[in-house]
């Protein structure tokens, strides 16, 4: 494990990265063995690993993370894992950059704690370019990695402000967004936020869905607005069976656009605080 501490111009901390990217796969090794591998360094920081209670959570998530919708491990898989070696610098200034622009619209009450691990997805490659978050708890952001991702840095400063987000508001927003309303709303906000402080294109995730079509499709949605199902979560964001994939992203997207929209003097800072349910109706 490496440590990187990045500070602003005044010298403040803004934020500390972790790298664990340096684990080589070994003959015969599979991913149990490797996710045992990755984190055999990891120690217990400031209460917690890697934002997770207990190790044996961070392994949870990791399985599901590193290896995302990838059913087998191929060794071809991990033969550009040593990229991270050359990457580092990279990835560091871009974090570093992101976090800087993400300050000037909310400033946490602690440094980002952000974690680099390796990321071995097909899905991952195709769909998101190589890089994808995880937000575990206040103020800590997980970034996954494709060791076959080369020109990664717009991507990654996407997805560092997304979940800068998510990294800032998780105290106040956890007991919300586990309803369908609540994620729509919470992905919504995240990807707004960061549209306001990186600019950029939309991503694929943000246009599955036109303005017209998701107000096509709200009816229907609104009626499980209250679930907390998985499986309609699963159908609205991920599957692209019964809707299209990423529409979840879509429609939070111009739901919290539209409320940006109508309440343009509003802050971040007060934005955190209210409930979905708020949000829709304003």
């Amino acid at each position: 494990m490496k440590i990187y501490i990045a500070k602003d111009k005044n010298g403040t901390i803004i934020g500390y990265v972790y790298f664990f990217t340096d684990s080589k796969i070994k003959l015969g090794q599979n991913r149990k063995q490797f996710i045992e591998d990755l984190i055999k360094d990891v120690k217990e920081i400031r209460g917690d690993y890697a934002g997770l209670y207990k190790k044996r959570d961070l392994e949870q998530v990791l399985k599901k993370f590193v290896f995302f919708r990838n059913n087998k491990v191929k060794k071809r898989s991990f033969k550009h894992l040593a990229r991270f070696k050359f990457q580092q610098s990279k990835i560091i200034r871009v974090i570093k950059n992101t976090l800087i622009k993400c300050r000037r619209l909310f400033i946490p009450g602690a440094p980002a704690k952000i974690f680099i691990f390796p990321c071995f997805s097909d899905f991952v490659d195709k769909q998101q370019e190589g890089v994808c978050g995880f937000v575990p708890r206040q103020n800590v952001i997980h970034i996954y990695l494709s060791s076959n991702a080369v020109h990664f840095e717009k991507r990654l400063k996407y997805t560092v402000a997304h979940e800068f987000y998510h990294a800032i508001s998780d105290k106040y927003c956890k007991k919300w967004n586990k309803s369908i309303l609540g994620s729509l709303i919470s992905e919504g906000l995240a990807n707004n936020f960061r549209i306001m402080a990186v600019g950029g294109a939309l991503t694929s995730g943000l246009i599955a869905l036109s303005k017209k079509q998701c107000q096509k499709v709200w009816p229907k949605i609104k009626k499980a607005l209250n679930s907390k199902d998985p499986k309609t979560f699963q159908e609205l964001f991920f599957e692209n069976k019964k809707y299209p994939l990423w529409s979840g992203y879509a429609l939070g997207y111009q739901i919290v656009k539209s409320f940006l929209k109508k309440n343009p003097r509003i802050r971040w800072t007060d934005i955190v605080k209210l409930s979905p349910s708020e949000i829709l109706s304003k």
